[in-house]
């Protein structure tokens, strides 16, 4: 797809809701790019057995749980998916984890992967003079859902239906700016994430 013009995008990023995120946050203290060596000090793989998410060397579930990620730089967390465990306790994850921010432990479900999409195509709906909003939720999304694959598109459908022009297509992994606290853009990579484009 191509866009040009004079054109003002508007975008957001939706993980998870507040309430499923827990409060206790670590602190990532040795990393190089999307390679997460300690937290808290301790090698990712002992962090991981001590707050009981790892059982032996399994890692039968771990990819589907969110780790949400701050920066600390005024800029909107993100979550990230822990794609495998390395031979010296380091995890590759789905985008860079920065030493000195902090992660905690959000987890979804069918309600919050429903209310998420709500509310993230009602919040670009307040601008004004859209002419289309293209969504890309990400694939794991669409997993919790289980049978029910298309409600996450109905959700899309209800609200949206023919008012003006929309595509939603499923994404693994997702590339979309946030906000920072200066009102500008950070491009960031997503894992977990509804993310969409208002133009």
């Amino acid at each position: 797809m191509l866009v040009d013009g004079n054109i003002d995008p508007h975008f957001v990023v939706t993980t998870t809701s507040e309430q499923n995120i827990r409060k206790q946050q670590a602190v990532i203290t040795s990393s190089k790019g999307s390679v997460l060596r300690e937290i808290n000090g301790l090698s990712t793989r002992d962090f991981l057995s001590s707050i009981g998410l790892l059982h032996g060397s399994g890692l039968e579930a771990l990819s589907a749980v969110p780790f949400v990620v701050n920066y600390n730089d005024g800029s909107q967390p993100v979550a990230r998916a822990i794609y495998s465990l390395n031979d010296d306790g380091s995890a590759v994850c789905g985008g860079v984890m920065p030493e000195g921010g902090t992660l905690s432990i959000g987890f979804m479900d069918v309600a919050d992967v429903l209310l998420t999409a709500e509310q993230s195509i009602k919040t670009l709906l307040q601008h004004k003079d859209i002419s289309c909003i293209l969504m890309f939720p990400c694939l794991g999304r669409n997993m919790v859902l289980g049978f029910n694959t298309m409600e996450e598109i109905d959700i899309a459908r209800n609200i949206l239906g023919d008012s003006l022009p929309w595509h939603l297509a499923y994404s693994g992994g997702e590339v979309c700016p946030v906000y920072n606290k200066a009102g500008g853009t950070v491009n960031r990579f997503h894992n977990f994430a509804f993310t969409a484009c208002a133009i």
